[in-house]
Parts: C-alpha cells; sequence; structure tokens
C-alpha cells in the first residue's frame, strides 16, 4: 500500500515538475516588481531588513559605484576631449599644407585640390569647437 502511494506521488510530482514552473512566492513576494540583473532579491533586501541594517549599507555601496562610474566616464571623456584637439590640430597642419602644394599647381586641379584644403580647415575649426564644448 505504502510503495503504490509513493508511486502516485512520484508521478504526480513529476508530472507537476513538467508544467510551467510557478514563480516561488518567496522569491518575489510583491508580484509586480520586476527583478533587474545586478540588484539584490527581494529576499536579499528581506534579510538585511531582519538583521537590522535597513539596507544602509547596500545603499552605501549603490552610492560608491554610482561615483566610481561617473568618475570613469569623466575620464573617458576627457581622454575624447584630448583626442579631439589633437586631430583638429593635425587636421589644421594637413590644411595649410595641401594649400600650399595646391598653390603651386595650375588650373582647375589647384582650384579643387584648395577646396578640399578648405573643407579640411572648416572641419578642423568644427573639431576644435566640439573639443572646447565637451571640455566646458
Amino acid at each position: 500500500m505504502q510503495a503504490a502511494l509513493k508511486r502516485r506521488s512520484l508521478s504526480f510530482n513529476s508530472s507537476s515538475a513538467r508544467s510551467s514552473p510557478q514563480p516561488s512566492r518567496l522569491r518575489n513576494p510583491l508580484g509586480f516588481l520586476k527583478m533587474s540583473p545586478g540588484l539584490p532579491s527581494v529576499d536579499e533586501n528581506l534579510f538585511y531588513m531582519r538583521k537590522g541594517t535597513n539596507g544602509f549599507e547596500e545603499l552605501k555601496r549603490y552610492i560608491k559605484q554610482g561615483n566610481d562610474l561617473c568618475k570613469d566616464l569623466a575620464a573617458v571623456l576627457n581622454e575624447r576631449c584630448e583626442l579631439e584637439q589633437n586631430y583638429a590640430r593635425s587636421l589644421s597642419k594637413i590644411s595649410q599644407k595641401m594649400s600650399k602644394v595646391a598653390s603651386t599647381c595650375a588650373g582647375t586641379v589647384a582650384n579643387s585640390w584648395g577646396s578640399v584644403a578648405e573643407a579640411m580647415k572648416r572641419e578642423a575649426e568644427v573639431r576644435q569647437e566640439f573639443a572646447s564644448n565637451m571640455a566646458d
């Protein structure tokens, strides 16, 4: 008799395991909250609240991570600003060289290369302005 009950309970459990799993009420007691990766689960938050810290350490950690992220982003943007300034200076130098070379040519070739030099000069000015605005 007990063996038959075990078989029935095993078959019942295995058939219910095949159906779609139901979310555990312990994992997310407030069913409307969405869990985000990287954030503590609701269980972890409840653990900290029961422990008596009221989440202060978690909040402190989040603030520190945000501060670190801002520092890293500022460093990346400063590097981008320096790169833009260097590129603008290089474009300006090349446009001056191209203008000198174009002035030695004759005919429409000189005009076309002069136009290319002017376009490079304008692009250098735009990039320099972009870099100065980014630095501010």
